[in-house]
């Protein structure tokens, strides 16, 4: 039976990637490749999710042309999507690939500005799919003009209806958001020290400066740590997800990836260490493709077998 997720992305995008290797700033370059489409990182979420057999659907804001663009490539790419039409012009984002360096150049424009109670549009689209949905999942920044109220109330509808939510944002929006209660959040380790300050590299330092945070509803902490892996953080225990050294060609939605695999498993009722493995090795397989959520399956399945596992507090 497949489940409908339902994945929150307010600040959906154009992207626009250029494979440059060699990429240098001040010089003259002929990319190798060029590709737009529409992306976020709920989409990219959902592009994982589609490869791995879920069912997500998409909510967000678009607006003007690019929207129409975003509406465009969303059907072209099979994602599922209910978009919320506001004013202005949804943003495009520019990624210079260069996988001499495995190192990605991201310029991400501002975005149209919008008035807070554009929210209530979104929440009102929420409202009537949550009921049908087996998990929620909120991912990205807002756009300009809207606070972390969107995140917060999503939060409590989701509780509202018996709903786990995971939430992957930053700064305010991440506070916020964890003080409503989420089943799980997901950030990087930037994230990370944003919410909580300096933290120790060693995973059982970190996971006792987390701990105090996983309190009431919230269970879980995923902290994905780039090439070194990931830690899964609860009440009862720390596991340290190792991935296997493999030749990166670009970083770019590497924590979408492993949400998409982490979702997928936990809308089937798999356990949350389960759905973690085949989250950390969908974050590996996307180093391996020039752009994100671009991944294949095959990679997906051979690494996952390659994840290993330490149980560090």
């Amino acid at each position: 039976m497949v489940n409908m997720i339902l994945i929150i992305n307010p600040n959906i995008n154009i992207d626009r990637t250029y494979t440059i290797p060699g990429f240098r700033a001040g010089a003259v370059f002929r990319p190798e490749t060029v590709q737009s489409y529409a992306n976020g990182k709920g989409v990219n979420v959902a592009r994982i999710m589609l490869l791995l057999g879920a069912d997500p659907l998409v909510v967000g804001f678009t607006g003007g042309s690019n929207g129409r663009f975003i509406r465009e490539s969303l059907i072209a790419q099979g994602i599922p999507a209910e978009l919320t039409e506001v004013e202005g012009e949804s943003r495009i984002n520019s990624v210079i690939v260069d996988a001499r360096s495995a190192k990605d150049t991201v310029i991400n424009e501002p975005g149209p500005e919008l008035a807070e109670d554009s929210a209530d549009l979104l929440l009102q689209s929420i409202e009537e799919r949550i009921a049908a949905a087996d998990l929620v999942i909120a991912a990205g920044s807002l756009p300009r003009g809207l606070s972390p109220r969107l995140y917060v109330e999503s939060i409590r509808m989701a509780q509202k209806h018996n709903k786990r939510f995971i939430l992957d944002a930053s700064g305010e929006n991440l506070r916020l958001g964890l003080e409503a209660g989420p089943y799980m959040v997901k950030p990087n380790e930037d994230e990370l020290t944003g919410l909580l300050g300096a933290l120790s590299h060693d995973p059982a330092g970190m996971a006792e400066a987390v701990r105090s945070r996983i309190t009431g509803s919230t269970r879980a902490f995923l902290v994905t740590l780039g090439e070194r892996g990931a830690l899964l953080i609860t009440e009862q225990e720390t596991v340290f997800y190792r991935q296997p050294d493999l030749p990166s060609c670009s970083c770019t939605g590497c924590g979408d990836a492993c949400l998409g695999g982490v979702g997928t498993l936990l809308s089937i009722g798999e356990d949350l260490r389960t759905a973690c493995r085949l989250g950390i090795a969908a974050a590996a397989a996307n180093t391996l493709m020039p752009g994100p959520g671009l991944c294949r399956l095959s990679d997906i399945r051979h690494i996952e077998g390659m994840i290993t596992e330490e149980i560090v507090s």
